[in-house]
């Protein structure tokens, strides 16, 4: 191994660690990742850690620019205004607004009542990220919860509908989850995608999965309360 090589493994085994055991913040942990690069295998780093540059077993130092661009990078922006979204939706009470609405035409029966909560969470999964979505609506999840007896399997078929709801809606579009925008990235050239090209194979799909998760979520966790009352769609309100 290189001697640059030997730096970053060290540098992965610190962050490592203080992610592990948090001595200092785990967002700080991140921004210390960087600036240890810049310092320690990059080619405008401290000039102790560049003397030995071009011997064979020292290897190539890394531009200060690819790491300072990690700053900038368009998929930590598009990342980013996911999470404002989810942030100024919670702000405004835009959830609990859509949701008090779009619920009434599923009446009082849980299980549709459920399939309102999917869809209003895959909606929105859409064009946030996923784990911010699953954040945001859970919070209105749980007067729904509580009307539920401690042993109803309701309450696990409720609990899981969001997360699985948000992480299928999130397939529909580029910005929907992390792992898309990271392929979109690389999709250039012939094999480029626009979005909405990716939408109109992704949407399909997602509501052929959405309702199959809402059948097997039923299936197996069916409740065994039969009506939820119409007051409780005011509760968030």
């Amino acid at each position: 191994m290189t001697i640059v090589q030997q730096r970053v493994i060290a540098i992965f085994l610190l962050a490592a660690l203080c992610w592990v055991f948090e001595p200092i913040p785990i967002y700080a942990t991140s921004v210390v990742i960087i600036v240890l690069e810049l310092l320690l295998v990059s080619n405008k780093g401290l000039y102790l850690f560049r003397l030995s540059e071009g011997q064979p077993h020292f290897g190539q130092l890394l531009s200060y620019n690819e790491i300072m661009a990690t700053f900038a990078s368009p998929i930590i922006m598009l990342f980013l205004g996911g999470f404002f979204l989810a942030m100024a939706a919670t702000k405004y009470r835009l959830d609990v607004n859509l949701a008090r609405v779009l619920l009434k035409p599923f009446g009082t029966d849980p299980k549709y009542v459920m399939l309102g909560l999917m869809l209003i969470t895959g909606i929105f999964s859409m064009f946030m990220s996923n784990t911010a979505t699953t954040a945001m609506m859970l919070s209105i999840l749980t007067p729904v919860i509580a009307v539920f007896g401690p042993k109803d399997p309701g309450r696990i078929a409720f609990a899981l509908c969001i997360p699985v709801a948000a992480n299928i809606g999130g397939i529909g579009t580029p910005i929907g989850t992390p792992p898309n925008a990271i392929a979109l990235k690389y999709l250039v050239g012939d094999n480029y995608i626009s979005f909405g090209e990716w939408m109109a194979f992704g949407v399909p799909f997602v509501v052929v999965m959405m309702a199959l998760a809402w059948m097997l979520i039923n299936f197996l966790f069916s409740a065994d309360q039969k009506k939820i009352r119409n007051c409780l769609l005011k509760v968030s309100s």
